[in-house]
């Protein structure tokens, strides 16, 4: 049986939560989203590029009626480019995804990531007031780009923008090399460097790896 105390101190919480949202004007209901989807469709990937598109199509899928996605394709610095801009609709985003061939070129990761969280800083001062992110989907690999992490790191710090990682690193050199780290090491400690510097995460392709599953908890993650 429940007291007369236990239901005045409950009435007393719901007043006091009712005041506070009165108060602050706050909402448990979580902001819309904008993301930049950066794929990399670069040789590097040219027998992972089918898997890379379903990654890509599986992610856009997910939105809901409120989220807005543009598309960048990562090549090298002078290809990398807008491939389809900011939008809500899905048939548009799935359509970009499936004109992605492989392109000729030294990857520009950094660059291309840089490039893409300068869109999304410009769309983020027009409207503020929603979440914005960042997801890759790379080999890690960058073997052209002018920019340095550290440069990038800070402008994701000025943006606020975490920055979500798909790892297809299976395919890269394992081997180290006299004095350098191999190609999969380094590219491994590059993309954890970014996501938890940003608050993000990252997420590893592997031969048997169930996708469906991967993107399952790549948009919990990117809406939590």
């Amino acid at each position: 049986m429940v007291g007369t105390r236990s239901i005045k101190v409950f009435i007393a919480l719901v007043v006091l939560a009712e005041t506070v949202f009165a108060q602050t004007g706050q909402s448990t209901s979580p902001k819309p989203l904008t993301y930049g989807l950066v794929v990399d469709n670069s040789s590097s990937l040219l027998t992972e590029l089918p898997k890379v598109k379903e990654i890509a199509k599986l992610t856009v899928s997910s939105n809901t009626s409120d989220d807005e996605t543009f598309i960048v394709s990562l090549i090298q610095k002078r290809k990398t480019a807008l491939l389809v801009d900011v939008t809500t609709d899905k048939s548009v985003l799935l359509a970009g995804v499936n004109s992605l061939q492989r392109e000729v070129g030294q990857t520009a990761l950094i660059d291309g990531i840089y490039s893409s969280a300068d869109y999304l800083l410009q769309l983020k001062n027009k409207i503020p007031d929603r979440r914005y992110a960042l997801v890759i989907i790379s080999d890690g690999e960058d073997r052209a780009s002018n920019y340095k992490p550290e440069k990038l790191l800070a402008l994701l710090k000025q943006l606020k923008c975490p920055l979500f990682f798909v790892g297809f690193l299976y395919e890269l050199d394992e081997t180290d090399g006299f004095v350098q780290e191999s190609p999969r090491v380094k590219a491994r400690s590059l993309i954890e460097q970014l996501t938890k510097k940003t608050g993000g995460q990252a997420f590893f392709v592997n031969k048997g790896t169930d996708r469906t599953k991967l993107v399952d908890l790549l948009t919990k993650a990117l809406r939590n």
